[in-house]
């Protein structure tokens, strides 16, 4: 499936290039990345994930020219593109703390459900209490608005939630 051809001058040098399956399979991650992105940012750090993972190992191609870097031990041959590789690595030195922390808790997992979901329990109250620090000054549409749309995270809504109720209730009777 060829739709566009072209050539790249690099150094002087003339190479022709032909868009491949590859190529416009990674227009799609990249379409189905925004798409997450705008619509499902929940689901958004798994599909980057696999996009650069797919990237990684040359299922799709992200550059005009198919870049690949190999190494080879015995007969068994490793290759992947270093444009993946270094988007996968700048976007875990971004993350490396819940990247780790995910990877640690998922692969370590000798707690019960009760110490896991206390542990839950007090991570979601830390992160109400760091949105209410920082929401402390929001009008009550502002707060409002966070509560009633769907785009912030269930720590943010309830951070929202609780001010309002304290707002509610320390308000002083007019009349």
């Amino acid at each position: 499936m060829t739709a566009a051809k072209g050539s790249v001058v690099l150094n002087g040098e003339i190479y022709d290039f032909i868009l491949t399956t590859k190529h416009y399979l990674a227009f799609g991650a990249i379409g189905v990345n925004l798409l997450t992105y705008v619509c499902l940012r929940s689901f958004y750090k798994f599909t980057l994930g696999l996009t650069v993972l797919a990237g990684l190992f040359n299922l799709i191609i992200f550059s005009d020219l198919e870049t690949t870097i190999g190494f080879t031990i015995n007969k068994f041959e490793i290759s992947f593109q270093p444009s993946a590789f270094f988007a996968g690595l700048i976007a875990y030195l971004i993350n490396f703390r819940r990247i780790n922390d995910f990877i640690i808790d998922h692969l370590t997992t000798t707690r019960t459900l009760e110490e896991q979901e206390k542990i839950d329990k007090t991570l979601f109250a830390e992160g109400v209490q760091k949105f209410k620090e920082k929401y402390e000054n929001y009008s009550f549409d502002a707060l409002t608005e966070i509560v009633n749309t769907n785009r912030f995270v269930p720590e943010a809504v309830e951070a929202a939630r609780q001010l309002l109720n304290e707002r509610k209730f320390s308000r002083p009777e007019i009349g």
